[in-house]
C-alpha cells in the first residue's frame, strides 16, 4: 500500500481548485452578483429574485458557504448570507471580475430590479469603487 503524501502546496491547490468548481454553476454565480447588491440576504429573498424553490438555492448557497466565498449568521428561524469578508486575495479579484463584467447583463438587470421590488430601500448606483465584503 502506497501512503499519499499531501503537503501544503497540494492542499491550497486543491482549495484554488474547489473555489472556482465552486463558481461553476450559473445560480451561484447570481447569488453572488445579487449579494453584492444587497449585502446581506436571507434564502427566502433569493428565492424571489431567482424564482428557484428553497431546496435549489440552499444547495447552492451551501456550496457558496463551504467554499468560503459566504458567511452567514443566523437570527431567530432566519439565516442571512453575505459575501464573506475573509476572502483571500484570488477570491476578491475574482468577485471583483465578476462583477464588473455583469453589471450590465440581462440576467443581472433583471435579478437587480427583483431585488428592488423586495428591497425598495436598495440604493439604484452602487459606489464607484465596491467593496467586496
Amino acid at each position: 500500500m502506497i501512503l499519499a503524501r499531501v503537503n501544503t502546496m497540494d492542499i491550497e491547490l486543491i482549495q484554488f481548485a474547489e473555489g472556482y468548481k465552486a463558481l461553476s454553476e450559473p445560480l451561484r454565480v447570481r447569488l453572488l452578483t445579487i449579494m453584492e447588491e444587497a449585502g446581506e440576504i436571507c434564502v427566502h429573498e433569493c428565492m424571489a429574485i431567482t424564482e428557484h424553490p428553497q431546496s435549489t438555492i440552499s444547495r447552492h448557497l451551501g456550496a457558496l458557504y463551504k467554499n468560503g466565498w459566504l458567511a452567514k449568521r443566523r437570527e431567530g428561524v432566519w439565516i442571512h448570507y453575505s459575501i464573506s469578508a475573509d476572502l483571500n486575495d484570488w477570491k476578491r479579484k475574482t468577485l471583483e471580475v465578476l462583477f464588473s463584467n455583469s453589471s450590465q447583463t440581462q440576467w443581472f438587470l433583471g435579478d437587480r430590479e427583483r431585488l428592488r421590488t423586495i428591497r425598495p430601500d436598495t440604493p439604484t448606483e452602487k459606489p464607484s469603487s465596491p467593496e467586496i465584503s
